[in-house]
């Protein structure tokens, strides 16, 4: 602050600041640690889309007010998640609504990562940032179509806009970065279920997929039909280790189909990616190079590895 007043000649009350209470920051604040009363607070989500602190509607107004910084994207432990979209509409809402009746409304940021694949939460969390009144719990629906119609036209907005908030809520489940294959219980049918989930959707977004013009398609696959079916590849593939790990363990034959079957699943992988970065002459090429597979801890692998499996001898 004496940097500050030395730099404008002002006193430093008169420049805008703001304090980040994010990660360790905000234990200095719960042990007492306080900055003066013009300076905004900035409060933080966990990383994980779940704000860890808001003021008591008891204290007293802080001339500075008070912020948010919430995480659509996040690199640190337990693990990064910066691949695809996993921010259903839903949690956004309620979480940054709980910030507004809190009169936590002096700033809001939000971490993105990359801004592909956030287009449409990053949509949304700027459009009730700037009027919160116009969208409430009820109107996220209606948000999503009237976002589809105007992406590509209101004859499959509908049917769109059920893929964008499905897949959305399907991730955030279990992140991408996250998934193994004991994320789900084989015994129980969970991880039959989860992927036939994710089969079904895939199987709507590529019905739609064909009804398109042809000049919506690369649009369509950027923003919904990849994610969709990238998505739907990689539990497949997680479930059908899972079966292999299963099948070996009771020397059963079934495990041979089973490693192959995660041999083919692991290529789709890469051949969805490059079928992203071909579309429209390498428009978006490189955009999904994001490793995601063959995490160790929590920093991203530098290349992707493919699940171990194992064969039962003939």
């Amino acid at each position: 602050r004496t940097i500050i007043s030395d730099v404008t000649g002002k006193p430093a009350s008169e420049t805008p600041q703001l304090w980040a209470l994010y990660k360790e920051v905000q234990e200095y604040y719960d042990k007492g640690m306080r900055v003066p009363d013009d300076v905004t607070l900035l409060l933080s989500d966990d990383n994980w889309g779940n704000l860890r602190k808001l003021p008591r509607l008891s204290e007293k107004p802080r001339q500075g007010g008070y912020g948010i910084y919430y995480h659509f994207d996040y690199v640190g432990g337990p693990r990064n998640y910066k691949w695809l979209n996993t921010n259903p509409l839903p949690r956004i809402w309620e979480q940054m609504h709980l910030a507004w009746e809190y009169n936590v409304r002096n700033i809001w940021i939000v971490n993105v990562g990359d801004i592909k694949p956030m287009e449409f939460p990053i949509s949304f969390f700027l459009d009730y940032a700037w009027n919160h009144e116009k969208i409430d719990a009820d109107h996220l629906t209606n948000y999503t179509e009237q976002w589809a119609a105007n992406q590509f036209g209101t004859q499959h907005a509908k049917d769109i806009a059920f893929l964008l908030a499905r897949y959305a809520k399907y991730n955030s489940r279990r992140k991408p970065e996250l998934l193994d294959a004991n994320t789900y219980s084989l015994a129980t049918g969970e991880w039959q279920k989860i992927t036939a989930e994710y089969t079904n959707l895939l199987t709507k977004a590529e019905a739609i997929n064909n009804q398109l013009p042809a000049n919506a398609r690369d649009a369509y696959f950027q923003l919904v039909l990849h994610p969709i079916r990238a998505c739907a590849n990689l539990n497949n593939m997680y479930y059908h280790v899972a079966l292999n790990k299963d099948a070996y363990q009771h020397k059963w034959q079934e495990a041979n189909q089973y490693a192959d079957k995660v041999k083919e699943l692991y290529a789709n992988d890469s051949l969805i990616t490059q079928q992203y970065h071909q579309l429209n002459n390498g428009k978006w090429n490189h955009l999904m190079s994001q490793t995601h597979i063959g995490y160790t801890y929590w920093q991203q692998p530098n290349r992707q590895k493919m699940p171990t499996v194992r064969y039962v001898p003939s």
